[in-house]
């Protein structure tokens, strides 16, 4: 009877060691999961802030070929953006997946765009 009691305490200390080591695997992996969403949200931010800044500068002064901008400033900063979001949303497709619940990088741009005075882009359904 002692020894079926001792099998019994063993095999109870083994699986409340067995559920604590669970339960810090997985708080391990909250804190990258945390810590993933942190720099993916950073590294959008930085992105879209540097796109926004890249295409405002275009549109006041010309592309990459010193060629000046036909149309107005803002219609060129809408155009300019909407390009280059389309060509990084099909480019970066998995960020999508890589930030549940965050803001995308469009509506990041958005949000520069009417902060900046350049109203909202067009194309902006995403």
């Amino acid at each position: 009877m002692e020894t079926l009691r001792q099998v019994i305490s063993d095999a109870a200390d083994q699986h409340d060691h067995d559920r604590q080591a669970v339960k810090k695997i997985r708080e391990e992996r909250k804190q990258d999961k945390t810590l993933y969403r942190r720099i993916s949200d950073s590294l959008l931010e930085v992105l879209a802030e540097e796109l926004h800044q890249r295409c405002s500068m275009e549109a006041r002064i010309g592309g990459d070929d010193d060629a000046p901008l036909k149309g107005t400033s803002i219609d060129d900063y809408r155009a300019l953006v909407s390009e280059r979001l389309t060509e990084l949303e099909a480019a970066l497709q998995d960020m999508n997946l890589a930030r549940p619940g965050g803001a995308t990088l469009r509506s990041r741009m958005r949000a520069l765009a009417e902060r900046s005075g350049s109203g909202r882009l067009t194309d902006d359904t995403h």
